[in-house]
């Protein structure tokens, strides 16, 4: 422990309970202003000398030599025969990367160091010869370089870098939360905080109250028999106020945990959905005032603790898993050459990104469809993990307490598995405004609720509003918008009416289950399934006023993909209609519409269309994943997804000819033997696709064919169809037979 650091700094939870051995006396003489006498800022050590310290204790040689050899076991590569006694080891210093500490305030403006890296190479490599050590050609590491807060090297701004230790219960990890705050409250998408009106006092007893306003954290956390247990009822709401001021100690663990937090931090309110919201006693009444509500108390708290390893025992802090990184100090001296104290060097966490991945992505809490919508509205979040603690906001990528960056990715381009990425483009601004929202159900489909014919639609519904926001925002800076916009009348049963289109060609993603269908949900909209669904990608991207233009207005606009199924009218379960053409020749800003048909959380909406129904041939499965790939290619299929339940589509006057692909995801046509020699199944026209490549191999003269989108769909009763999958079609049989099909009008439910 420096002689320099007072008792009250945060070492003596990370540092102060070090020892290290004797130095070497190049360690002991280390400089960091030396550095700057190099014009690349680089030092470079033998590494056998190295070596030899290392074998006498000193521990920074110690480190470098384990952790290189640690990288060289790891590596394909091979050294060239004895370079231990010909390589060096070329060190570097980063400055200014990751968060500032808590404590930048009462800091100098000195050299700002917080990385070092180290490459292990010749003396004389060519590729030393500029400003940055060489990735990939040399075995290269990273390093933290943290001083203790009250130390002059802190002091002095010459090393930016701390260690807060293991302890996730500490002060100083408390006060790294306050810092991490106080920055992301800076950052242009994640400025925007409100206060409550529902909250929870974490200073007295915490009873729900409406009378005040103030900043607020909330909690996102797995229901439990005790969390139920401790929730707010009708019966003891009153009992509690009156008669039982103690009733608040006996919460949950977890509760406990977050109120404490929020103690340490100055917070004084604090929102928990079991404790905020009645629950039992009035028939539903305050849960459904609330639940459409409960979006906007995470999307403007000042961040949402997310229990991702909470445990009924343990609470919100999980114990740590063994993952103290090896730390050597150093001698710190000024840019005088006067001795002060020490700084630290330790190991970069290389696992960071799997310890993401498993104590929070694949975490049973994100697993839950309510708190996925918490998750992405949730402007900031704190993880508490048994590695540490997580920090995430819609500005900047997850990182954890030690400044390391998580980088998941997918190559596929899932929400689901790159939820990091779409957390940061799910700020609606105006670019890729329309993907992040098939994406982000295609996470949410996948997700598990345990009152899915209630709670489908309702728990994406703060989601949905806030899309809504911002379609209605960035419509109004156009001058050529539909009315549609001014009129909010953009959300049908999980689905965007200007871009209906495309919304309607929802496809599942078959686990080897059979795929379950929701009651109270229409057919055509994804939310009538119990499964994961996507969407295939454009292709082209287009503005989100030309689809409004194209799909509502005026649909014979040339476009990549034609809309061909015309929308007249949409239809409530209660009887009520609205028509189209009362949209298209209205000049009003308002237009009258029947109860709650836009609303968000409506599930059943019936669409009426005049469309083309024709007559197809559905056979097997396709019979390998190279069948598929070819298939797919022809119809412009771009997704690389599970294609193991496509069924070969033929015209019925060509029965051997492959001429497109179907995906049925309804119960009744998931036996095979359903398929043998062919099945007569009818399909709706939606949309077409021009110009897709592969004309010459299907004999035509160019080098493009037409695609066409459908709907496999089964007629009920009077023109009431019901969807059964989706798939698409080509070839010249399929453009005869729909150029002799005429127009009806239907009715999709």
């Amino acid at each position: 422990m420096d002689q320099d650091s007072t008792e009250s700094g945060y070492p003596m939870n990370a540092m102060g309970q070090l020892r290290f051995g004797d130095p070497c006396n190049t360690c002991n003489n280390f400089d960091l202003y030396s550095f700057n006498k190099d014009p690349y800022g680089l030092r470079g050590y033998k590494f056998c000398n190295v070596e030899l310290a290392a074998s006498r204790g000193c521990t920074f040689c110690s480190l470098l030599v384990g952790a290189f050899k640690a990288k060289l076991r790891a590596s394909p590569r091979r050294l060239t025969p004895n370079w231990e006694q010909s390589w060096w080891i070329h060190l570097s210093l980063g400055v200014n990367s990751g968060p500032p500490p808590q404590d930048i305030e009462s800091c100098g403006s000195g050299l700002g160091i917080h990385t070092m890296k180290a490459a292990l190479a010749p003396e004389d490599v060519n590729e030393f010869h500029g400003p940055k050590l060489p990735h990939g050609t040399y075995p290269l590491l990273e390093f933290h370089v943290a001083a203790d807060p009250n130390s002059q090297a802190a002091r002095s701004g010459d090393i930016r870098g701390r260690y807060i230790g293991g302890n996730v219960q500490s002060e100083d990890s408390v006060n790294m939360i306050r810092n991490w705050l106080k920055i992301c409250l800076a950052h242009p998408k994640c400025c925007r905080t409100m206060s409550g009106k529902r909250v929870i006092d974490a200073q007295k007893a915490p009873l729900p109250t409406s009378s005040k306003l103030a900043k607020y954290l909330t909690i996102s956390h797995r229901w439990t028999l005790a969390t139920a247990h401790y929730s707010t009822t009708v019966a003891n709401i009153n009992r509690r106020k009156r008669k039982d001021s103690t009733w608040w100690r006996r919460l949950p663990k977890v509760f406990l945990d977050v109120l404490e937090l929020a103690r340490r931090l100055d917070v004084r309110y604090v929102w928990i959905d079991s404790l905020c919201i009645i629950q039992r006693g009035d028939e539903g009444a305050d849960w459904q005032r609330e639940a459409t509500k409960m979006a906007g108390y995470y999307q403007y708290s000042l961040f949402t603790v997310a229990a991702t390893s909470a445990t009924e025992e343990l609470g919100l802090f999980p114990p740590r898993i063994s993952n103290t990184p090896r730390i050597a100090r150093l001698p710190y001296s000024d840019k005088d050459g006067c001795r002060h104290g020490h700084f630290y060097i330790y190991s970069y966490n290389w696992e960071v990104d799997k310890q993401y991945i498993s104590f929070i992505q694949d975490s049973e809490l994100l697993s839950r469809g309510w708190v996925f919508q918490e998750w992405l509205l949730s402007r900031r979040i704190v993880y508490f993990t048994p590695a540490g603690i997580f920090w995430e906001c819609a500005e900047q990528r997850p990182h954890n307490d030690r400044g390391e960056v998580s980088q998941t990715r997918s190559s596929d381009d899932k929400l689901a598995d790159n939820q990091p990425a779409v957390k940061q483009s799910f700020s609606l601004d105006d670019t890729g405004i329309d993907p992040v929202w098939y994406r982000i159900i295609a996470a949410y489909s996948a997700l598990s609720l345990t009152k899915p014919e209630t709670d489908r639609v309702v728990a994406l519904s703060g989601i949905s509003k806030e899309f809504k926001t911002a379609l209605m925002r960035k419509g109004l800076r156009r001058s050529n918008i539909a009315s549609t916009v001014r009129s909010g009348l953009e959300f049908v049963s999980g689905l965007w009416l200007p871009d209906l289109h495309h919304g309607l060609l929802w496809e599942c993603q078959f686990s080897g289950s059979k795929v379950q269908r929701i009651p109270g949900f229409p057919s055509w909209s994804w939310t009538s399934v119990l499964c994961a669904v996507e969407w295939d990608e454009r292709q082209k991207p287009r503005s989100w006023a030309s689809k409004l233009h194209a799909v509502l207005l005026d649909g014979e606009r040339k476009s990549r993909v034609k809309p061909e199924a015309e929308l007249i009218a949409l239809a409530t379960s209660e009887g009520g209609t609205f028509s189209m053409e009362l949209l298209r020749n209205s000049t009003e800003d308002l237009i009258y519409s029947p109860p709650k048909l836009f609303d968000i959380d409506n599930c059943f909406v019936s669409l009426h269309m005049r469309a083309k129904i024709m007559q197809v041939l559905v056979r097997g499965r396709l019979r390998n994943a190279l069948d598929a790939e070819i298939i797919s290619a022809t119809s412009g299929h771009h997704k690389k997804s599970n294609k193991s339940a496509w069924r070969a589509v033929s015209s019925t006057l060509r029965p051997t000819e492959i001429s497109g692909w179907a995906s049925i995801e309804d119960i009744d046509y998931q036996v095979d033997s359903l398929f043998e020699g062919g099945r007569e199944m009818c399909v709706l026209h939606i949309s077409t696709a021009p110009r897709v490549p592969g004309g010459y191999g299907l004999g035509y003269l160019t080098l493009w064919h037409r695609v066409f989108n459908v709907l496999f769909v089964r007629e009920t009763h009077g023109r009431r169809y019901e969807r059964l999958g989706v798939g698409r079609i080509f070839g010249k049989e399929f453009e005869k037979q729909l150029h002799g099909t005429t127009l009806c009008d239907v009715e999709l439910f």
